[in-house]
């Protein structure tokens, strides 16, 4: 698997529920060094990434931004959200997690961390914030119909809020346009 390809070390960790010291044991090195690659600051080479796929495997494991992607393209096959075209990218999470985030994200350079996780859970109930945090389970929860149609009419009752203002902004530019 190429090291693009692979999760970030914390949820890699987190999966196979390891500590930074089995990781840093193994490849003889530092807890420390293996905390500085889960922050960014360092990076493991492509062998050390292939030879701890070697020894936990990659079994069950699915990357933070596939998860991303994943979601999306569910939340729009669902209608819960609109999408120009298949949300091939995840640009469809802009209005609930920050640019930087989700391209961090993208670049495996975070993972889905809790933080995250509670933001698109607060957005989106029924998904498994496990699932988001881990790739384990089912990517929703068991929710009644009636939960997922009480979720879908908040969401549009906020999108309606929206189109009101930017009608009211528009309306207001168009008569100082139409002053000039």
């Amino acid at each position: 698997m190429p090291a693009q390809e692979l999760l970030t070390l914390w949820d890699f960790r987190r999966a196979k529920n390891l500590k930074q010291s089995d990781i840093a044991d193994f490849l003889g090195t530092t807890p420390s060094y293996v905390s500085l690659v889960e922050n960014g600051s360092s990076k493991f080479s492509d062998e050390n990434i292939d030879r701890i796929l070697l020894h936990w495997g990659p079994e069950g494991l699915v990357p933070a931004y596939a998860r991303l992607l994943a979601l999306a393209n569910r939340l729009v096959l669902d209608g819960y959200l609109a999408a120009n075209n298949f949300a091939n990218e995840t640009y469809i999470f802009y209005d609930y997690l920050p640019f930087d985030v989700v391209n961090n994200i993208k670049h495996a350079r975070i993972g889905i961390t809790q933080d995250i996780a509670d933001k698109l859970v607060t957005h989106f109930p029924f998904v498994n914030k496990d699932w988001l945090l881990t790739g384990n389970g089912d990517m929703f929860k068991d929710v009644t119909v009636e939960e997922r149609m009480a979720n879908l009419e908040e969401r549009l009752d906020r999108i309606e809020a929206k189109v009101d203002e930017i009608l009211k902004l528009l309306s207001s530019a168009q008569n100082v346009h139409s002053k000039k």
